[in-house]
């Protein structure tokens, strides 16, 4: 567990700084029923070229 810690922590260190990006297409914000059909139908399309990502609960 640690091992993976120490990882995934040098990965987000390397995209702060800008050694690697993401494969995040779409972010939408905040999970909401709206934005979930919003992902599904950008996924539908076929023409997403990285990943569509839902991102921060709701208070």
């Amino acid at each position: 567990m640690i091992k993976q810690l120490e990882l995934l922590s040098e990965v987000a260190d390397d995209i702060d700084a800008g050694k690697i990006r993401t494969t995040a297409d779409h972010v939408l914000s905040t999970i909401s029923v709206e934005n979930i059909q919003r992902a599904h139908a950008w996924v539908e399309t076929g023409n997403t070229k990285g990943k569509v990502v839902l991102a921060d609960w709701p208070d």
